[in-house]
């Protein structure tokens, strides 16, 4: 029985050495070719560089892409979805499962088919220009925070289970009233889903292409995916350009990823058992 189970255990390890080649393959060949020169890259091959272009890549993509610019729209759009989708998302969820009403269920329902239904650009589009937020930084956040409020406020639904309502009973018996006690009692409770709604917004948003693409193609404006444009065109394809953008866009992700692992980690499991 022991030697089955042993063997189960290294069964499940080769296989999870196996997917993981799928991120890190890509991401080796992605890393390997941000070295080479542009004739070289251009065959797209894991071979070690004939001929380092390291510094001359990177500074190049740093000047022609206008990264600084783009890091700042990204930080904007980024930051604020994140801010703004947390306070949103653990306010409407803390309201629905401390307060059960007829129209719960109705809510659920329209959370639910906010994660399913997928969004309509079209019509997204002419509500922006309609509005007089199309090309603004205020549209896109906008977006942002409709399409991931949803698996937020599920997410905090979940962990609120968790928290014992005789908390809420004991704050207000000490004088709280609704706002004092979410901020100061219940929202501090709130740390290991905070981190999880925070690292699935920020990466989710820092990739993002579509959204910016259609609703901030402001040159200016631009957000980190979208400096890959900058190094493709009608003649020439700079793939060891290409591969340094992609670097630089997700060393933020991945340095946030690494540091927040296990907040993450802790956030999607919390509410799966109440008590």
């Amino acid at each position: 029985m022991n030697r089955k189970k042993l063997f189960h255990s290294i069964g499940w390890d080769i296989l999870g050495c196996f997917l993981s080649l799928v991120v890190l393959v890509p991401l080796y060949l992605a890393l390997v070719n941000s070295f080479k020169a542009e004739a070289e890259a251009n065959l797209l091959r894991a071979s070690l560089p004939k001929k380092w272009a390291i510094l001359e890549n990177y500074l190049e993509v740093i000047e022609r892409g206008n990264i600084f610019v783009a890091f700042k729209s990204s930080m904007i759009v980024t930051f604020a979805t994140v801010v703004l989708a947390i306070v949103f998302a653990s306010m409407a969820a803390f309201v629905m499962e401390r307060k059960k009403t007829k129209v719960s269920g109705l809510l659920d329902f329209f959370i639910l088919m906010g994660i399913i239904v997928p969004p309509s650009i079209v019509p997204t589009f002419f509500l922006l220009k309609l509005l007089d937020l199309h090309g603004t930084y205020q549209g896109v956040i906008l977006i942002y925070i409709a399409l991931y409020t949803p698996v937020s406020i599920i997410l905090y639904k979940g962990y609120f289970k968790t928290v014992p309502r005789e908390i809420d009973e004991a704050a207000i018996i000490d004088g709280c009233n609704f706002t004092q006690l979410y901020w100061r009692v219940v929202f501090p409770l709130l740390k290991p889903v905070s981190s999880t709604v925070f690292i699935i917004i920020f990466m989710s948003v820092w990739n993002d292409f579509t959204i910016a693409l259609y609703f901030l193609n402001t040159p200016n404006r631009f957000t980190l995916p979208l400096t890959v444009y900058f190094f493709f065109g009608q003649y020439f394809n700079s793939w060891n350009l290409v591969f340094a953008d992609v670097i630089l866009i997700a060393l933020p992700v991945v340095a946030v990823y690494f540091f927040a692992q296990k907040s993450i980690i802790a956030g999607m499991t919390a509410g799966a058992i109440k008590g």
